[in-house]
């Protein structure tokens, strides 16, 4: 018994570690905002808290806010940021709490001085800008570019469209631009080519600053995204899901990106340097050609670049300024023809974008590099 007592003070029982519990906060509830996705978000916890080994809870804004208390001594990432009269910020000052924010930050960071001073106080700072933290430059060490990504799930999706088309488009008008470059260069496409737009909706609607909208052509098959718009003939699907957008890459030919950003460049000269062709960041439906395994067809920029896409490889590029409108749509037409012309090629792109995005550019490699950091960062 002597013995066996002095053998148990040598040898402790050792003590099972304790887990670190990880609060993931949606801070909006935005449809159509990849990153926000709560149930995908709670999946991939789930696989890397196994892997890991950690617990976690995903809360919305307004619970994490009645259970602040909860959240402190842990380790908390913030999806999307809270606004300066959150009590959340008074997590910010507490050195005992781990705060991590993935957000889209160039508007916080040029329009709101004071919700960016609050920013600089998280102890990670993964920004999906591209230009915020390129070309403004990171603000801190801890400030790093972190795009948004694909969803795994969006790959099983019922198929919706079963059409064919040369060229596909997703995306929206620009209502905030003047230009109206977006309906210009699809309807001269659809002059040539045999042409899908999907969120067909609202293009010929009149704003502040469009009041006479171009509209598309009537040579452009139109499907909607939203589920209260009814068909109006047969050449419009009434309701496209994003899963079922997802399915619709791979039946089109050519996936065209149109990566320039919502508001009229004439708006963000008056606070960041930049010109007509600047492309701030990502446009998401890039990362659904991608995941889809679509023949993506884009602008030659760095932010596509930086992506690892490569001309003739897993994409074709476009080259051209918005400021020469003719130019910028023949070089389109050609590299359409040329690609229309070799299917040989356009299988080698889709199998190469699609092995590059299932590699590089799932949400689960997002959320597995921003739990591996916090969670290092915490010890």
């Amino acid at each position: 018994m002597a013995l066996q007592s002095a053998m148990k003070a040598f040898n402790p029982i050792p003590q099972k570690k304790r887990q670190k519990i990880l609060n993931v906060i949606l801070c909006k509830q935005q449809r159509g905002s990849s990153h926000l996705n709560r149930g995908m978000i709670e999946r991939y916890l789930s696989y890397l808290s196994s892997r890991f080994d950690f617990k976690y809870n995903v809360l919305d804004l307004s619970r994490a806010e009645l259970e602040i208390k909860r959240l402190k001594n842990r380790i908390n990432i913030s999806v999307s940021n809270f606004d300066l009269n959150s009590p959340l910020n008074e997590l910010l000052e507490d050195s005992n709490t781990h705060n991590s924010v993935w957000a889209n930050l160039l508007d916080v960071r040029v329009f709101k001085p004071d919700e960016w001073n609050a920013i600089l106080k998280f102890d990670n700072i993964f920004d999906i800008n591209y230009f915020s933290v390129y070309k403004l430059g990171p603000a801190k060490s801890n400030h790093c570019y972190l795009p948004t990504a694909f969803h795994h799930p969006y790959a099983e999706g019922k198929l919706g469209i079963t059409d064919r088309f040369d060229v596909l488009f997703a995306g929206w008008n620009r209502r905030l631009r003047r230009d109206q470059h977006r309906a210009i260069i699809l309807n001269n496409l659809a002059e040539s080519f045999n042409v899908a737009v999907i969120g067909a909706e609202g293009w010929d609607r009149a704003s502040d600053v469009v009041p006479t909208p171009i509209g598309l052509s009537g040579k452009i098959k139109k499907y909607p995204t939203s589920g209260s718009w009814h068909p109006v003939n047969h050449n419009i699907y009434p309701y496209c899901s994003d899963s079922f957008i997802f399915t619709a890459y791979p039946r089109a030919k050519i996936c065209l990106d149109l990566p320039w950003p919502d508001r009229d460049i004439d708006f963000w000269k008056k606070h960041v340097a930049c010109d007509l062709n600047t492309v701030f960041s990502l446009n998401y439906r890039v990362f659904e050609i991608g995941g889809a395994g679509g023949v993506l067809l884009t602008l030659r920029d760095e932010i596509h670049e930086n992506l690892g896409l490569v001309d003739y490889e897993n994409c074709l590029y476009y080259d051209g300024m918005l400021s020469n409108m003719d130019d910028l749509i023949a070089h389109m037409k050609d590299r359409i023809s040329f690609l229309l012309n070799h299917p040989g090629i356009r299988h080698k792109l889709r199998r190469n974008i699609k092995k590059l995005f299932w590699t590089k550019h799932t949400h689960l490699r997002r959320w597995e590099f921003i739990v591996s950091k916090c969670l290092e960062d915490a010890r």
